[in-house]
């Protein structure tokens, strides 16, 4: 995939030594020097619900919506609940602050009970695997029809430390005994990046620090006021799936520290008596971890302040715990965890305070604000009068609300930032006054204010919510409290107003959103998923390792989706398609043999079908284990441009002065005419000993490498792996054109790889 450079294709292959005349020439070897071992004829029995990780009761039904499905079945009434369910690890390289849709479509079979529910969910992963957050969309069951089709929608921004997301599926079982069954099918994704939020986040009146400065949070957790002059972190569910939770946590760096010092940690906890942990499975966790210079942990230790399972629930009364732990060698800080752990979807909370955490002998508490100080201002960013505060008891998402009242008129202001003149901003919120409320006349009131350069008010925009349904998150008219302006010229300063009641009362606002609406720059995009119909026809994983990633490899344009390698009536297609995913226009596919057959020396043979319309580049090759470049082992490289036409190279090393190796005149290579490599099966083939390498075409030599001593010596050192792939664009080939064929598909009817039986001597 590296090819040589046209210009120097004449000289390369005029200067190599004649085959013909040389006693030294390779030969190919005789069938026992050899050892097949690996053969893939695409032929082994298709498993329909491969990439799929599956939990509880799964299993492969025939009577999907359209061809097979997924059945997920379980148990209801049981002590410990029964879930099943399915993942998928989702491709598409989903990059943080996208919003991600994830659809499936599902059907329930026989009655079900009021309290189960479908869940489906998208889940957040760091680098390591572990959850970062996760959101869904429940379904219950006993509302939906038996035998019809149904379609479940699942909505989420992509965290800014996100790494991955997973597509789950979960049946949760309620209380009433029973068997669960759905039938899902048809699941599909999308990525697109988010709408601009003019605010930054600010319309969700909370931040990562939980309302304490100098901590991180991770889902429902946030510092409040407990009297007498302290502050603690409460956390708290449900969530709605099971093992969620809500991190509380601070890193701290350990200067010169020995291995072997030990670091400890305390902690108060309390859950209490209005909303206890008792009889549940939920705990409370106290957690340290040593970290080395890459932050990876090296180390940790945890501890349960109480624990339901062993009955140890003290309601109402603040428990201490401590834990420490011997700092491994490479330590260069600590991370210091609380954790509301919630194994089901039982509600209940619980409080931290006091935490603390030292070094050895000394008594000094390194934890940043272990007071759990708020920052200085109530709401940052914002100008404020009136009874405002923020917190957990009302909340449509997130961890906090905004309450405006009660007692006074109420006001939280702030200026936009960001817009030019003509363009339609957007602003949305939502508000909800309590059901015991008995207020009169408005509740709330958003206000939208255009200001010249001498402050005056050019244009005022106004939305109202009233009364008439407390107890609900609402607005006027359906949907979110929504006002749209156009920006006017001679605007300086366009202000947003958040008004409490005029009148004695309260009312709690969250999610205000300002948002562009006349965008249209980043429109939703295709994201790849393995088997999205539990047909299978997927790449045997013990064999094939399937690419996924925008690749710019040689001026390329494709990104390597997964989902366009199937395997299906005893061939392996690659299929190339004008397909928008991510930035790129196009997707195509690569797979490899890597860390699954590697080796030095061998024969491989390859039988394929090769599209080759303009700006087709499809490529059978071999790469050093190492991950090291050059060497490099093109056992076919076709070009669109040239469609009678297949090429093999071999480039290698050293590299110097910023130079590739054709430029080093350390390339090797030729080509064969032929016709039909599209639409007829050639077997391309490649022997490598240390006598050389030979490059053949429907078992013909078609050219050669390792004639002499001074070739043979530049052969590659060590094992390499295969590849093939389906490119588009490139330096080489150049662009797709109007004739370019759409889809466009890489047939392969086998692979087959022999071992080499022979010595280096």
């Amino acid at each position: 995939m590296f090819p040589a450079s046209i210009f120097l294709l004449s000289l390369v292959i005029s200067s190599l030594p004649s085959v013909t005349n040389s006693l030294d020439a390779p030969r190919a070897i005789a069938g026992e020097d050899w050892t097949l071992v690996f053969d893939d004829e695409f032929t082994d029995e298709n498993e329909s619900l491969a990439d799929w990780d599956r939990f509880g009761g799964t299993s492969s039904k025939t009577t999907g919506r359209n061809g097979r499905g997924l059945l997920i079945e379980t148990e209801g009434g049981l002590a410990e609940p029964a879930y099943a369910g399915a993942v998928n690890h989702l491709g598409g390289g989903i990059k943080p602050d996208e919003i991600v849709t994830a659809e499936a479509v599902w059907r329930a079979i026989g009655d079900q009970p009021s309290d189960a529910v479908l869940a489906v969910k998208l889940e957040f992963k760091d680098l390591n695997g572990g959850t970062i957050s996760s959101e869904e969309t429940l379904v219950a069951l006993g509302e939906a029809l038996d035998g019809k089709w149904e379609t479940t929608k699942i909505v989420a921004r992509v965290p800014s430390s996100a790494a991955s997301t997973d597509l789950v599926l979960v049946l949760v079982p309620g209380q009433h005994k029973g068997t669960l069954r759905v039938l899902v099918d048809e699941v599909s994704a999308t990525r697109a990046a988010p709408p601009l939020d003019l605010l930054a986040g600010a319309g969700g009146f909370e931040s990562s620090d939980g309302g304490a400065v100098g901590w991180t949070v991770f889902n429902n957790a946030l510092a409040i006021d407990i009297g007498k002059g302290e502050r603690a972190f409460k956390s708290w569910g449900p969530f709605g799936e099971p093992y969620s939770g809500s991190i509380m946590e601070q890193t701290v760096v350990l200067e010169k520290i020995r291995a072997g010092t030990k670091v400890h940690i305390k902690v108060d906890a309390l859950t209490p008596g209005n909303d206890s942990i008792a009889s549940t499975g939920n705990f409370p966790i106290m957690k340290v971890e040593c970290l080395a210079a890459d932050g990876r942990p090296i180390a940790h230790i945890e501890a349960r302040p109480f624990d339901p399972t062993n009955g140890d629930v003290p309601i109402n009364t603040w428990t201490s715990s401590t834990a420490e732990l011997p700092t491994p060698e490479g330590t260069v800080a600590a991370r210091f965890i609380l954790g509301f752990i919630q194994p089901t979807t039982e509600a209940g909370s619980i409080f931290f305070k006091n935490p603390r955490l030292s070094v050895g002998s000394t008594s000094k508490n390194l934890l940043t604000n272990p007071e759990l100080r708020p920052s200085d201002t109530t709401l940052p960013g914002w100008t404020v009068e009136g009874a405002i505060e923020t917190g957990d008891q009302n909340h449509r998402g997130g961890a906090t609300a905004l309450r405006l009242g009660p007692g006074e008129p109420a006001s939280a202001t702030r200026s936009i930032k960001d817009w030019k003149v003509g363009q339609k901003l957007r602003f949305e919120a939502w508000s909800k006054v309590l059901a015991e409320s008995r207020g009169r006349g408005d509740s709330f009131t958003m206000e939208v204010v255009q200001i010249d350069r001498r402050g005056r008010a050019i244009d005022t925009q106004t939305r109202t919510a009233g009364w008439s349904e407390p107890g609900k998150w609402r607005s006027t008219g359906n949907g979110p409290l929504a006002l749209q302006i156009e920006v006017l010229r001679g605007t300086k300063d366009i202000q947003l107003i958040l008004r409490g009641p005029a009148e004695d009362g309260e009312v709690w606002v969250d999610d205000v959103v300002v948002n562009r609406a006349d965008s249209t720059e980043d429109l939703a995009t295709d994201i790849p998923i393995r088997n999205p119909g539990f047909e299978g026809f997927r790449p045997n994983a013990s064999r094939w390792a399937v690419s996924d990633g925008a690749w710019s490899h040689n001026g390329e344009l494709q990104y390597y989706a997964p989902d366009s390698i199937v395997v299906n009536r005893k061939r392996m297609n690659i299929t190339a398609d004008r397909r928008r995913i991510g930035d790129r226009e196009y997707s195509s596919g690569h797979i490899s043999t890597e860390g699954k057959q590697e080796q030095k020396y061998g024969k491989w043979e390859i039988r394929a079908k090769l599209p080759n319309t303009q700006g087709m580049w499809p490529a059978i090759w071999l790469l050093p284990v190492d991950g090291g470049w050059p060497p490099e082992i093109d056992i076919i490289e076709l070009v669109g441009k040239e469609p009678n036409k297949v090429h093999h190279s071999f480039h290698w090393g050293p590299l110097r002065d910023g130079l590739l190796p054709w430029d080093l005149g350390q390339t090797a290579t030729d080509d064969h005419a032929g016709k039909n490599f599209d639409t007829v099966f050639h077997d391309y083939g490649l022997e490598w000993t240390p006598k050389g390498i030979i490059w053949t075409v429907d078992g013909k030599e078609t050219h050669r490498f390792g004639t002499t001593e001074a070739e043979r010596k530049n052969l590659p050192k060590g094992p390499m792996y295969l590849i093939i792939n389906l490119a588009l664009g490139g330096f080489w080939p150049g662009p797709p054109g109007e004739d370019t064929k759409f889809p466009s598909t890489m047939e392969i009817d086998h692979v087959k790889i022999w071992k080499w039986n022979g010595s280096d001597d």
